[in-house]
């Protein structure tokens, strides 16, 4: 009976580890997003000057 007391505890741990460490993956791919548009955005900003320069 301890040890399946035990080994339920340690599934219990184990599963909120991992939903942890998905929840973290998650915010920094939220962040990483978000930084990479801010750059793209930048860059169309600072490109839409020969576009219309050309045309």
């Amino acid at each position: 009976e301890n040890n399946r007391s035990e080994l339920e505890r340690i599934d219990k741990e184990r599963q909120s580890d991992f939903q942890n460490m998905l929840r973290g993956f998650v915010v920094n791919q939220a962040g990483y997003a978000e930084k990479m548009a801010a750059v793209w955005e930048k860059l169309a900003e600072e490109t839409s000057t020969y576009s219309s320069n050309n045309s």
